[in-house]
């Protein structure tokens, strides 16, 4: 946006850290490549990405003149924003495509006898109700038990992918006549997966919150990757001959892609 106002741009200090609409305080994000203003989301969190040389004067005019457009924007983020999730009590999340909500539950009711700590806390996923047991400390408070929450259900997906991706990956290998040396779980922040010349396959932990189906959609792109190591059409009817799923895989991750990457961020 704002191309035909960009002209005359200089460097000028302080730059500013925020820009302040209504009670919105969104942050700028300068970048060098960037060559006009926009509203962006990054990590839940409405931005301004804005270009690098860009004075802190000239941004301030620019976006004085253009409040309307910039209040209708902040309007669309908000409106179509997922909710974020915060850990509580009685919240849902998806895994494997799958809701469920998640519980606190006293310590003393865990079904083991491992000690609780805050780099680990005890977690129970019922397959029958739907539910996830988080077993907390009562003494704890509620933004710590939300934390203890939060860090034990990336502990989960994290125990659930590995458990998942390899057996896929050697089975969608052999069907594709293809090689992989390792397989590592990540939090990536804006990718799903990436796949390295020298058989190193990566995927991202969030992922489990799909279906199977598009999961697996994934795993057989990542091993294309070892044959066309593009996008190239070659590659994509290699993935479409051995995953004729791959449009209606494509479709969901583009639907809900973004809020799958923003849990737990």
């Amino acid at each position: 946006m704002f191309n035909q106002l960009l002209s005359g741009l200089h460097t000028a200090q302080p730059q500013a850290s925020h820009y302040t609409i209504g009670h919105h305080h969104l942050p700028i994000v300068r970048s060098a490549r960037r060559k006009n203003i926009a509203v962006k989301q990054h990590n839940g969190v409405l931005v301004l990405a804005v270009p690098q040389s860009i004075s802190t004067k000239r941004l301030n005019q620019v976006l004085q003149q253009n409040q309307l457009w910039l209040a209708k924007r902040i309007d669309v983020f908000m409106a179509n924003a997922p909710e974020i999730f915060k850990g509580l009590h009685g919240e849902s999340f998806m895994l494997f495509g799958q809701n469920y909500m998640l519980s606190w539950l006293d310590v003393e009711l865990a079904p083991s006898s491992e000690s609780l700590t805050a780099k680990d806390p005890l977690i129970d996923l019922c397959e029958t109700s739907f539910k996830a047991h988080v077993y907390l400390n009562p003494a704890l408070s509620e933004p710590q038990k939300q934390q203890h929450s939060r860090q034990a259900l990336e502990q989960l997906f994290k125990r659930q992918a590995q458990s998942y991706f390899l057996p896929k990956l050697d089975f969608y290998a052999e069907k594709m006549a293809v090689k992989f040396r390792s397989v590592t779980v990540k939090g990536y922040k804006s990718r799903w997966g990436s796949c390295y010349s020298d058989g190193r396959i990566q995927f991202n932990w969030r992922l489990l919150q799909a279906p199977e189906w598009v999961i697996d959609y994934v795993i057989v792109h990542e091993l294309a990757h070892l044959v066309h190591a593009n996008h190239s059409k070659a590659f994509w009817d290699l993935v479409q001959k051995h995953y004729p799923q791959t449009p209606g895989a494509k479709k969901v991750i583009k639907q809900h892609g973004r809020a799958w990457i923003d849990f737990l961020a």
